[in-house]
């Protein structure tokens, strides 16, 4: 930045101080807006920007800019401190507090006192000390974060994130010293980098794996025996690279797709008509040439059908051709290049078809963008397309596309659907959380992986097959005291609070939800794995929500004062116990605990050998023993064990589980103070 633009910054930033002083809000709105376009990412303007939102009470507007204020300067604490103000507003002090530490990481001199007291007097407010965060850097090269920003902003609230553009690799260096999980965006130089690194070992590292680079020398030069885990973003390109490795990273190896934030793309129900939009480069890969034969025949058939193209050439050869053929075929009135597009939502409102012509892609964004906003997909049958998308938007032949587009058959509502239910953003993120909470611990307890040694898998449909038909004798419960619903009973009311919210885990037909919901607790969501069973407790119980799910994976973004497992763990895959453990921890509040009932090891086993009639589809025997190890693994700790019966004295064992922090300030509590 030369000598006169800083002295115009500094102009401009006087002026909107000036501005906020006197309460032109708006105003000094319009001076940021005008000006951004030309002073790209300054941090003070970004900060300001958001602090006016904050003053005019659109806290969540607020929020929004200081968090993409943070993708650009990870460093600058006034983003931490004002989103940590942001939250105090909201009442939401555990976030409050997080963010207040995290300014305090990055605040140098006076400010660093101010931070403190603020922190402290959050701290009051919340009943537990703050947990060490997860930290995570994100490694990505200039211009190629499109994919990553939203995945940076949907993590910042669990997880303490750095975006790092590297131009240098002593970033990598500071980065990777700094983090506990090293993400590599690309499958390029930086993670062949990271991943020969003196603290490669030391760190979990995650790489994604796009399309690109499935064709480089790059994948050859990785040292995958220090990568924990692989992300791809669709099969094919899993398998080309697994092939070409000769399987060495499959174990690691998952899929996740990219995902569509929905909330970004305005839905209209649309019909058919005469807009057809390319958006992305022009290049070899892309076929051009088909996007000019597909117009060219379509101008042939009505005049009123255009091309616009959002993008632009990466090669003046093929850029020549292109310009040359289209004068050849009469088609400068009808191809209309925009260029690349900032706001791709509003370009793309009066567009009617999203056409691709590409040979090969990996899980292309821009055209569920297009199918986000209900615009009809028009897709060439590259390599992995039949895996992606339904066969009847895919074309093999130019007379085909041309069918498609000029055809009465036009459904914007399921294009919708289908991104949403399959791509959608929640779902992408949910999947991303899942694979950090695996690399996050350190390696699956050992009763574990001697057990499944000689074990027999049951898959997810078998055993939602089997409580699917078990739900009818769940519904004898609802006709008859059970004596153990007796006992939970009396033992939930000793526990749980009006105050509570609740979370009923493998909630079955919802005999304790209901229970629990006449207490009058503020809040109580019941989740089972059979559909079933959950069709049946919506029917009979009101004011309960309950949900369809594994909970293992399910994440519902929120924490709960108790979450509930009763004569529940003892039925799920044994290989699934440390993912549920490290799920459950996730959706505890700090100052919450997890109450769990279940056979005792010894009474399980005597069923096992003398009454195997009784067994369900899986029924593992669970000892103290291997509680306590699980707990471990996921930062729990077991606060109260009790054995008790019903049909014999040792035929149950209950636990109340809670976080290592709030176990350690229950024993700090008995330090004297002085």
């Amino acid at each position: 930045m030369n000598e006169n633009i800083e002295s115009k910054v500094e102009r401009i930033k006087k002026l909107l101080n000036e501005l906020v002083e006197k309460g032109e809000l708006d105003y000094a709105l319009e001076v940021i807006d005008k000006c951004e376009n030309v002073i790209k990412n300054d941090i003070e303007i970004i900060s300001m920007k958001g602090i006016i939102y904050y003053a005019k009470n659109e806290i969540e507007k607020a929020e929004e800019i200081f968090k993409k204020g943070l993708l650009v300067d990870f460093t600058y604490a006034d983003f931490y401190y004002n989103l940590g103000c942001v939250y105090e507003l909201k009442e939401e002090y555990e976030k409050a507090a997080k963010f207040f530490a995290r300014a305090l990481e990055f605040a140098t001199g006076k400010e660093t006192i101010d931070i403190g007291k603020k922190l402290n007097n959050i701290l009051c407010k919340i009943s537990t000390p703050l947990n060490d965060e997860i930290k995570i850097a994100f490694f990505v090269k200039p211009g190629l974060d499109s994919f990553l920003n939203d995945i940076i902003l949907g993590l910042m609230d669990e997880y303490f994130v750095r975006k790092i553009t590297v131009t240098d690799f002593k970033q990598i260096d500071e980065g990777m010293q700094w983090a506990d999980i090293c993400w590599f965006e690309w499958c390029d130089e930086l993670v062949i980098y990271g991943s020969r690194h003196e603290l490669a070992r030391e760190k979990k590292i995650i790489c994604r794996l796009h399309r690109y680079e499935a064709f480089t020398n790059y994948i050859f030069q990785v040292e995958w025996e220090n990568v924990d885990k692989v992300i791809f973003v669709a099969s094919h390109i899993l398998n080309i690279v697994n092939s070409k490795l000769g399987g060495k990273i499959r174990e690691k190896s998952i899929i996740i797709p990219n995902g569509i934030n929905l909330q970004k793309y305005n839905f209209r129900d649309r019909k058919k008509g005469f807009n057809i939009a390319y958006v992305g480069y022009l290049n070899y890969r892309k076929s051009p040439n088909m996007l000019l034969q597909i117009i060219g025949k379509l101008t042939q058939i009505d005049k009123r059908y255009r091309l616009f193209i959002a993008g632009e050439f990466q090669d003046e050869e093929n850029m020549t051709y292109f310009e040359y053929l289209i004068k050849e075929m009469g088609l400068n009135d009808y191809v209309i290049f925009e260029g690349w597009q900032k706001d791709i939502n509003t370009w793309l409102e009066d567009k009617d078809y999203i056409l691709s012509c590409s040979i090969f892609e990996g899980h292309p964004v821009g055209i569920m963008e297009g199918m986000a906003k209900g615009i009809k997909p028009v897709i060439h049958n590259f390599v992995g397309a039949r895996d992606i998308y339904s066969k009847e938007w895919l074309w093999n032949s130019i007379n085909e596309a041309v069918s498609m587009i000029i055809e009465e058959k036009y459904n914007s509502i399921e294009y919708r659907r289908f991104v949403e239910n399959n791509y959608g953003y929640d779902k992408q993120l949910n999947e991303i959380i899942k694979v950090i909470s695996e690399v996050n611990v350190v390696g699956v307890p050992s009763f574990i992986a001697n057990k499944l040694q000689n074990s027999i898998k049951t898959t997810d449909e078998e055993i939602k097959k089997y409580y699917n038909n078990f739900s009818s004798y769940l519904k004898r419960d609802r006709e008859r005291e059970n004596p153990r619903h007796l006992y939970i009973k009396n033992r939930l009311k000793e526990l749980i609070k009006p105050y509570y919210s609740v979370l009923d885990c493998g909630c079955g037909i919802g005999i304790i939800s209901e229970y629990i919901k006449n207490m009058g607790v503020k809040e109580i969501i019941g989740i089972d794995i059979s559909h079933e069973n959950i069709n049946y407790a919506c029917e009979t119980i009101k004011d309960v929500i309950f949900l369809e799910g594994d909970i293992v994976e399910i994440n519902l973004n929120k924490k709960f004062d108790v979450i509930l497992m009763i004569d529940v763990l003892e039925h799920i895959p044994l290989e699934k116990y440390p993912q549920l453990f490290c799920n459950l921890k996730r959706h505890l509040k700090e100052s919450g605990y997890v109450y769990m009932s279940i056979p005792t090891f010894e009474y399980n086993e005597f069923i096992r050998t003398y009454r195997p009639e009784l067994l369900q589809i899986i029924d593992n025997s669970i000892s103290m023993e291997m509680m306590v190890e699980l707990c471990k693994y996921a930062k729990l700790k077991i606060l109260f064990y009790n054995t008790y019966g019903i049909d014999v004295p040792f035929q149950y064992n209950e636990y109340i589980i809670i976080s290592e922090p709030q176990y350690e300030q229950l024993w700090s509590n008995l330090i004297p103070q002085f």
